[in-house]
């Protein structure tokens, strides 16, 4: 057993429910288990291109594409490659029972060049290949979700001293600037003794992931 006067959690809410010591209710376990996450699968390419997009990421939303959203790091930020040379972070949405999670690198190797010939990609263009597996990135939003998840919420509310947060922690897709609002949220919660609203965090009615920023001459 583990003692503390305060715990910030961001495991995964269905897991993290399970770990605690005496067992949650069978009723509650069913709602846990009713909760469903998307996994990923990120192959990391390294290429010798100086180039293969003007964007910092593409989503492929059609169903015969597998391959669900790259990244071409080097648009972020010329830093994050040599001089002559780019890489792509491809990203792959599924379930564990997908065969995309149960692939080799190789195999993803050669399904990711297919879908991105159109990008003009070769076997030979490739210098080195990572292969990268995480469960539990993105919670399902089913039609029946809020019921089963607020009634967990409401038990694990019922411990004062928890704060449970982050896109995983609370079950919620959002941002990552949120989940950092949820951190320092849930710190002025534990330093100033009162509980504050970390379920507002987030909740804007509207949110901006563009502007504009003057030419300075």
């Amino acid at each position: 057993m583990i003692s503390f006067n305060n715990l910030v959690e961001t495991v995964p809410i269905t897991e993290f429910v399970k770990l605690l010591k005496p067992n949650a209710s069978d009723l509650l376990l069913k709602d846990v288990f009713r909760l469903r996450h998307r996994h990923q699968v990120y192959l990391f390419v390294t290429l010798n291109k100086d180039k293969i997009t003007d964007d910092q990421w593409i989503y492929f939303p059609e169903l015969r594409f597998k391959i669900g959203r790259i990244s071409e790091m080097k648009n972020f930020s010329k830093e994050m490659s040599p001089d002559g040379k780019t890489s792509l972070f491809i990203e792959f949405f599924c379930f564990e029972e997908d065969l995309v999670w149960q692939m080799s690198k190789e195999d993803l190797l050669i399904l990711a060049l297919k879908e991105l010939e159109v990008l003009g990609i070769k076997k030979e263009d490739v210098r080195n290949v990572y292969h990268i597996k995480q469960k539990n990135v993105y919670p399902v939003y089913d039609l029946n979700y809020q019921i089963h998840l607020q009634k967990i919420k409401n038990y694990l509310d019922g411990f004062e001293n928890l704060f449970y947060i982050g896109r995983p922690g609370r079950f919620r897709y959002n941002n990552q600037d949120h989940s950092l609002e949820m951190g320092m949220l849930a710190a002025k919660c534990i330093i100033d003794g009162k509980r504050y609203d970390i379920e507002s965090v987030g909740n804007e009615e509207e949110y901006y992931e563009k502007g504009s920023v003057p030419n300075k001459k």
